[in-house]
């Protein structure tokens, strides 16, 4: 009698464990359906898209619109915010790129940062490129569905994005991205 009350305790853990089991996984389900959507939603900024929203407002509070960035010209894009490790590593890479490309391409360092901390970062790190903030940050950062926590390198090019990297760039990526300046 005893090893046959064991038994069904066991068949009832083991149910219950199960029904545990088939509750998890049907929300598990459900949070990678929902995530899927929302990243089809909110994919962020892709090669063969334009810049959708792109005022911008330079040291001198002068305000930059999209004309700037759709005049045929090519432009390298560095959109990053602080502190972030990679933008730190980023500013190196952009450095050197700015320096190369200079007067060929355009460069704008998109800071996603109130003006008080970009004039902080450019008197504390020596940056080689023209550094900006969103005219508006929130319609920036939704309209181009940026991550502000996100170092992002963008060559735009003939009113499309040509090449994106976001996060860190490495050597490989640096490489990748410079061969496609040198070329225009």
């Amino acid at each position: 009698m005893r090893k046959k009350r064991e038994t069904n305790q066991l068949y009832w853990f083991m149910a219950l464990l199960l029904s545990i089991i088939l509750i998890l996984s049907g929300i598990v389900f459900y949070l990678v359906k929902k995530n899927t959507l929302l990243e089809k939603q909110l994919s962020s900024l892709a090669i063969g898209q334009s810049i959708d929203y792109f005022d911008l407002v330079n040291m001198k509070e002068e305000v930059i619109d999209a004309s700037s960035i759709n005049n045929g010209k090519s432009a390298l894009v560095f959109i990053f915010s602080r502190p972030c490790s990679p933008c730190n590593t980023n500013i190196t890479f952009w450095n050197r790129m700015a320096r190369i490309i200079k007067g060929t391409v355009d460069v704008y360092g998109i800071v996603i940062e109130d003006m008080p901390q970009v004039l902080e970062l450019s008197r504390n790190k020596k940056i080689g490129f023209d550094l900006y903030i969103p005219a508006n940050m929130e319609r920036f950062i939704g309209k181009n569905r940026i991550s502000s926590n996100q170092a992002q390198t963008i060559l735009y090019r003939k009113g499309e994005i040509d090449s994106i990297v976001i996060g860190e760039l490495d050597g490989e990526s640096y490489t990748r991205m410079m061969r496609k300046l040198k070329k225009l």
